[in-house]
């Protein structure tokens, strides 16, 4: 018996294998943004990613909860390539609260080299 509970411990506290599922939260012809993992979970690193054509030279954002209050979240933008377009990303975590399926609104506004803005705000709901 001591036997089965040291396993069922062990096996309890294995780490759970990464998630690389993306979901798209907008997709136009010159733009596309994405989280990962798919299923936005609460309290677990979430990745954003930015794809784009346009010849963006500063990216800023921030995301904000809609279902409830839960602060300002800023992100910390990184071109990671240009191989494909220019891709940036930011990491973050959002926090969990009463909601299970909470609703956050992503304000992205981007810069180009010629000084246009563009401003693009993007609803998501996370999971807990």
């Amino acid at each position: 018996m001591l036997c089965f509970i040291f396993l069922f411990v062990l096996q309890a506290c294995t780490p759970a294998a990464n998630d690389n599922s993306q979901l798209t939260l907008l997709q136009t012809a010159d733009l596309s943004v994405q989280i990962s993992p798919a299923t936005i979970p609460v309290e677990s690193p979430l990745t954003l990613t930015v794809k784009t054509n346009l010849d963006i030279q500063q990216l800023s954002g921030e995301i904000r909860g809609i279902s409830m209050y839960m602060g300002r979240i800023p992100l910390h933008w990184r071109k990671v390539s240009d191989t494909e377009g220019i891709i940036w990303q930011a990491e973050l975590l959002l926090g969990a609260c009463t909601d299970p399926q909470m609703r956050w609104q992503l304000t992205l506004t981007m810069a180009t080299a010629s000084g246009q803005q563009q401003l693009q705000l993007i609803d998501f709901t996370s999971s807990w």
